[in-house]
């Protein structure tokens, strides 16, 4: 086939593939956190949303963290986005995932793992050791 039959497949093929709006609200929920949190750690601090691999779970998507200044960088947990939106796969760690079957369900396993003791002293620490290199 020439480039421009391939076009027309293409066009074609993906032009019939339905987004759903569950599937865009929830990679807008896991965007609106990144933004959150970023400003939280404030600084040079930057917290991104990474699409990662196509799994059995869905689509894979890392929250990374980053402070340039202290040359840190980390994944803070994956997320998993199927096609419809929900549910939405966290994981936490290889041994534990959340599984969330809707919006508050989904907010609700991320403030919860924000507030583990070692998560949230973790990320107080950034952002201390963030403000004292600005």
């Amino acid at each position: 086939m020439s480039g421009f039959e391939w076009g027309a497949e293409v066009e074609k093929a993906l032009g019939s593939v339905s987004d759903t709006g569950d599937y865009r609200e929830a990679l807008a929920q896991l965007e609106g956190f990144a933004v959150a949190l970023a400003t939280y750690l404030g600084g040079t601090s930057r917290v991104t949303v990474e699409a990662g691999f196509l799994t059995n779970l869905g689509q894979q998507f890392r929250m990374h963290v980053q402070v340039p200044s202290r040359s840190f960088q980390e994944n803070l947990f994956r997320a998993y986005i199927p096609v419809d939106g929900f549910p939405v796969t966290l994981e936490f760690s290889d041994a534990e995932t959340a599984e969330t079957r809707d919006v508050v369900q989904l907010r609700d396993a991320i403030v919860d793992f924000l507030r583990r003791p070692a998560i949230g002293t973790r990320l107080a620490a950034l952002r201390d050791l963030n403000s004292q290199s600005a």
